[in-house]
């Protein structure tokens, strides 16, 4: 399902895994959103570049049906 609109894959043998930090393959799926309070939040397990971040975005605004 990595290939819908409203998901992004991170496969960590690409230049945006190994900069991710991620320890797998991974999909962000922004079709169901939620928020979470900071506090529940126990670690950081990667951060993603710009140019990821740029994708994401594109896929939140799929979802949320955003020009």
């Amino acid at each position: 399902r990595s290939g819908e609109p409203t998901q992004f894959l991170i496969e960590v043998a690409t230049l945006t895994g190994r900069q991710s930090g991620l320890l797998r393959d991974s999909v962000v799926t922004c079709e169901n959103l939620a928020t979470v309070d900071k506090p529940l939040i126990l670690r950081k397990i990667g951060s993603l570049p710009p140019d990821a971040m740029d994708r994401i975005n594109d896929c939140l605004k799929a979802s949320l049906a955003i020009p």
